[in-house]
């Protein structure tokens, strides 16, 4: 199968959305390929500009050799079935189109006219680098859909603060749930803004979260009418990715003041984008280092023991339970 016969499926969306629940969902029909595991409750995130952003130009030898190692030993290409030894006999120096090389050909092998995954959120800060990657993708593929969802603000910020980690008690905290606050408005006025032009410009399709969960399958009608291929037979193949650890570490801290507060933040945003949009970059700016990789797969089969303690020690209580239940 071609590329041109190929359909890449892009899900949009800002953090604490539901972008990967509604990934998992659309990946459920028979026609579509995506990477997942449970060990990432379903999707993985692809890190597609993080990516790009940190190795930059592939053409130095010593650079790219590098790259091939570490990025064939993480958990996204493995679970894509890559071959490493396709990496050095077609050396490429452009990220991008060594991942679309990546799913076009697990898609391929699965004998999928569709491969699916969710669109890096930085994008939406860095048009340049957009309009770099939609035309590379216009060059390879003669269609490419583009779906996405939003959720309610003060859910968001909600979901946020009760994200399982060892920052859980700093994001519960008074400053840390203002900053949540800050972040969690901004990301919502310039991502949405960037993704609602996306939506239009490419005739996609934008869902409210409430609407999807109360309708999963009215949804899915009108995406899958869209994409012409069957339905998936089963909604809820992963577990969701949950929000909260338990109750006696964490309550939902929303209160109407806070509602208030979060209503002005997205008020000044919207009539003074440029300052969510500088504070979304000061972020990036700060975590920019971070080497976007994950190897859950190797630590569950090499360092078990290691990799619980690890898990307990950063509170990530749902991954335990998710290995144990994979042990059974």
């Amino acid at each position: 199968m071609s590329s041109k016969k190929i359909e890449p499926i892009f899900i949009l969306g800002s953090a604490r959305n539901g972008t990967t629940w509604f990934s998992n969902v659309i990946a459920g029909s028979k026609k579509i390929t995506a990477v997942e595991s449970k060990l990432h409750w379903g999707i993985l995130e692809n890190n597609i500009y993080k990516y790009k952003k940190y190795w930059g130009n592939l053409s130095s030898l010593d650079k790219y050799i590098k790259f091939v190692e570490l990025y064939t030993s993480g958990d996204y290409f493995n679970l894509a079935k890559g071959n490493k030894q396709d990496l050095y006999i077609k050396k490429k120096n452009n990220f991008y189109k060594i991942y679309l090389d990546l799913m076009d050909k697990y898609a391929e092998n699965n004998l999928s006219k569709y491969w699916l995954t969710k669109l890096d959120p930085e994008f939406y800060l860095d048009n340049k680098e957009f309009r770099k990657f939609k035309k590379l993708l216009e060059s390879r593929y003669s269609k490419v859909h583009f779906f996405s969802i939003k959720r309610n603000l003060d859910d968001v910020v909600n979901s946020t603060i009760g994200m399982e980690y060892k920052q859980n008690s700093i994001r519960n905290s008074y400053l840390g749930k203002y900053i949540i606050m800050l972040l969690s408005v901004s990301r919502n006025v310039i991502h949405y803004k960037k993704i609602q032009k996306i939506i239009n410009a490419e005739k996609g399709l934008l869902f409210k979260y409430d609407y999807f969960k109360s309708n999963p399958h009215e949804v899915l009608n009108l995406i899958f009418k869209k994409l012409e291929a069957p339905k998936p037979k089963e909604i809820n193949r992963f577990k969701p990715n949950s929000s909260f650890i338990n109750k006696k570490e964490i309550s939902k801290k929303i209160y109407t003041y806070d509602r208030i507060i979060i209503k002005f933040l997205f008020f000044f945003f919207s009539y003074c984008p440029i300052s969510a949009f500088l504070l979304l970059k000061i972020k990036i700016y700060f975590s920019s280092n971070f080497f976007p990789e994950f190897y859950r797969i190797k630590k569950v089969t090499y360092f078990r023991e290691f990799f619980f303690k690890e898990l307990k020690k950063n509170k990530e209580y749902g991954l335990i339970e998710i290995i144990k239940d994979i042990d059974k």
